[in-house]
């Protein structure tokens, strides 16, 4: 295998695992929006930066 074989399946590979993790990434996301709550609390947050509601602080957030 030349050098130019050896960088295209480098980059082949690197492509691929760039897929994969886009993949799991928006299973991930699927999840979470799946998750009644968990939109409605998306939303209420959404809702209240827009109106200029200052947000809670890290020690303020729940566990």
């Amino acid at each position: 295998m030349n050098t130019k074989d050896t960088m295209n399946t480098k980059d082949s590979n690197n492509l691929s695992d760039l897929i994969d993790d886009y993949i799991q990434r928006q299973i991930e996301t699927c999840e979470l929006l799946s998750i009644s709550e968990w939109l409605e609390i998306i939303r209420k947050g959404k809702n209240e930066v827009t109106s200029g509601l200052k947000g809670k602080t890290l020690d303020e957030l729940e566990d």
